[in-house]
């Protein structure tokens, strides 16, 4: 027989959030840098784009118990390649809709 362990899914605490918050300067800085060369409305989306991602990642890792490996620059590099890659944050991508990017 097989037994299933169940793993205990931490949320993300008023100290964690505070502790992104702390992070958020630099990955908008980052963001912000990678997008530069843009026109000002899209800079400003994807930037906005490229910190919800960057959140998402960061309560994943509180989520799985690995909190103490979220800094500022590898998730707002990784969220950046996300942004770049077409990903967006809650939406589901279908490649069969023609209206679909």
């Amino acid at each position: 027989m097989i037994a299933v362990s169940e793993q205990s899914q931490q949320t993300v605490t008023a100290q964690q959030n505070e502790r992104f918050l702390e992070m958020l300067p630099l990955i908008r800085q980052r963001a912000r840098l990678a997008f530069r060369r843009l026109r000002p409305e899209l800079k400003e989306e994807l930037v906005a784009e490229a910190v919800a991602n960057a959140f998402c990642r960061f309560s994943r890792l509180v989520c799985t118990g690995r909190a103490d490996l979220a800094f500022p620059t590898p998730l707002a590099d990784f969220a950046i390649r996300q942004v770049i890659a077409g990903r967006q944050v809650g939406n589901k991508q279908n490649c069969r809709d023609v209206s679909s990017a």
